[in-house]
């Protein structure tokens, strides 16, 4: 259930009506997609109405949602992003969208939890099953990074499993040995994204026992290549 807390921050997005930048998809800019502005909170039905900028921007959110019933919001003013349902079924293929917040709703607070998405790629390297996959990354955070895995990488990964030989490459003299457990998959469309014709999927993780000296050098090298500040 929505505390009245959640329900202050939802009307005072929609009074302001908030730009809205969705997290779903990330482009070869490396920058994160604004989505619209908020039109406005429906408290009694616990839904944010917001209104897509233009017809590109309509076309993105249905391949997004051909793909997925959740999208991810953030909100740059209030520095806060979190989760909703779309329903599919009652979409007209419009401007105006009516998304369902979840009853146990979670707003992220940015601030708190510093994210970048970076100009300069740093490089992950995973291991599982006798087998490494090497990667660039271009969204990496505090509490984690996130990857872009074509259909050949293979990497099956269940909820919440933790792989334990991990690398992070920052640069020639900054190497990061790591623990990832894995949050969220989330199936890429064909040509979603220009250099995934065969499309694949964006895998999130967390970090897992990393230590305060490492996340120190994580957060120096965001500020230094962060390419759209959202944090």
């Amino acid at each position: 259930m929505l505390s009245r807390q959640d329900f202050e921050i939802l009307n005072d997005l929609a009074k302001n009506k908030d730009h809205v930048i969705i997290l779903d998809y990330i482009d070869e800019s490396k920058k994160a997609y604004s989505l619209g502005q908020v039109q406005k909170f429906d408290e009694q039905n616990e839904m944010i109405q917001i209104k897509i900028k233009d017809e590109d921007s309509i076309s993105l959110f249905q391949k997004i949602i051909n793909l997925n019933d959740k999208v991810t919001l953030f909100f740059k003013r209030r520095c806060l992003s979190f989760i909703c349902q779309f329903d599919k079924k009652n979409y007209d293929g419009g401007q105006i969208i009516d998304l369902k917040l979840p009853e146990d709703i979670n707003f992220h607070d940015r601030r708190k939890n510093k994210r970048a998405i970076l100009v300069k790629a740093c490089v992950v390297k995973i291991h599982k099953d006798s087998k490494a996959i090497i990667k660039n990354c271009y969204d990496l955070g505090v509490g984690g990074l996130s990857l872009l895995l074509s259909k050949s990488d293979s990497l099956s990964l269940n909820d919440n499993e933790i792989l334990k030989s991990c690398s992070l490459k920052l640069s020639n003299n900054v190497n990061i040995d790591l623990e990832l457990k894995h949050v969220r998959s989330v199936v890429l469309a064909p040509y979603q994204y220009e250099n995934y014709p065969y499309g694949g999927k964006r895998v999130s993780f967390a970090f897992n026992n990393i230590s305060k000296k490492d996340l120190e050098k994580i957060v120096a090298y965001m500020d230094e290549n962060d390419a759209f500040r959202i944090s």
